[in-house]
């Protein structure tokens, strides 16, 4: 516990202590601020910067201190992360074990809650430069000896958060993340002669559509139809995904199927409107469609910057940001152990800057 505890106030130190000025007014702000934190009040911290404390900090330390109010609203506290990062390393199966621990701690607005704090995080070492950038200039920063310890801190925060996007993720694809994490965990003993335990079927359906988006073979042989469908007035396609003799309603970008296209990132069913209500009950619990007459289809994800969020960037793209980001900013063994064990799991290297692929993270979660 000493170990996360220091881990943890490395990073935030430097929160509320470069604040503008030395007034009274500055420090019952910075206070208020840390104390809010402290308590995980993090509307109240919102409200704070957004109205009596709005000129109390520098921009950067505005941006920083929403970011990690925003990781707090997505359920993920800094301590939590880095307590489930230092368990999940402990365990054989590094990756099923800190899915399994986001999961449990996963809010109804915690993907969008994690992509503000992202913004915001990358805003806070520099607000011209776009997040893409930032990343990149992150996944380098070990490099950089004039680096300051601010962009650092917010450059391991980026990390921890595209490795939390990753992981929950996994969550949205499927209705039982315990079997879907519970079948990769048994690979080794299906190895050693034992039965391997199932992969969920909705998992797969999943895995087929976004390899159907992106134009690549389909692994698990489901039939994919598409309709050109507009849901709150952005165009995708609906794509009705039939497997095993069930169906499954999943959701793409307009352009797919193409190179670099994908699924879209959803949560329940809607109509065209994005109404929830009419829809709530077409769905099995296994998360097949039992009602297939309803007007209803896999409701899209928006994020805070009303953009539609993309399966293959909060899946791929965020588990090689955040490794890259936390190798670079992160000494602590146990930290960078578990992101090691990480990447040996999805994609069975134990090279640390090995980037992984699309078709590794397909493969991993169908348990090939």
């Amino acid at each position: 516990m000493k170990k996360i505890v220091a881990i943890t106030t490395s990073l935030v130190a430097s929160l509320v202590l470069s604040g503008c000025g030395n007034s009274e007014d500055s420090t019952t702000c910075e206070f208020d601020v840390q104390s809010s934190l402290d308590k995980k009040e993090y509307s109240k911290v919102k409200e704070l910067l957004a109205g009596e404390c709005s000129d109390t900090f520098s921009v950067s330390d505005k941006s920083y201190t929403l970011a990690l109010a925003y990781m707090g609203e997505s359920g993920y506290a800094a301590s939590d992360v880095i307590q489930m990062l230092i368990d999940a390393g402990n365990d054989d199966d590094a990756f099923v074990s800190f899915t399994k621990k986001v999961d449990d701690k996963k809010e109804s607005g915690t993907i969008v809650a994690l992509e503000k704090a992202k913004e915001l995080f990358a805003d806070s070492i520099d607000n011209k430069a776009s997040t893409d950038d930032i990343l990149a200039k992150c996944n380098e920063i070990d490099q950089n000896p004039k680096a300051s310890s601010r962009e650092k801190n917010a450059c391991a925060y980026l990390g921890f958060n595209r490795t939390l996007t990753t992981a929950a993720t996994v969550s949205y694809l499927t209705n039982d993340i315990d079997s879907a994490m519970n079948a990769i965990a048994s690979k080794d003993d299906s190895d050693n002669g034992e039965e391997k335990a199932t992969t969920p079927l909705d998992l797969k359906a999943s895995l087929d559509a976004l390899e159907w988006a992106s134009n690549e073979e389909i692994t698990n042989g489901s039939e994919i139809t598409e309709k050109d469908i507009t849901i709150a007035n952005k165009a995708y396609k609906a794509l009705t995904v039939k497997l095993e003799g069930k169906t499954f309603y999943r959701l793409a970008e307009e352009n797919a199927p193409a190179e670099e296209a994908s699924t879209v990132l959803t949560s329940g069913y809607c109509d065209k409107n994005a109404n929830k209500e009419n829809c709530n009950d077409i769905e099995n619990t296994d998360g097949s469609i039992k009602d297939t007459e309803k007007e209803c289809y896999a409701c899209p994800i928006i994020g805070s910057e009303n953009e539609t969020l993309k399966v293959s960037d909060t899946l791929v793209d965020s588990i090689n940001d955040g490794k890259d980001a936390i190798l670079a900013t992160i000494d602590d063994e146990d930290v960078r152990d578990s992101i090691d064990k990480f990447i040996d799991d999805i994609s069975d290297s134990d090279d640390e800057e090995k980037e992984i692929t699309m078709e590794d993270i397909i493969n991993y979660l169908n348990n090939k």
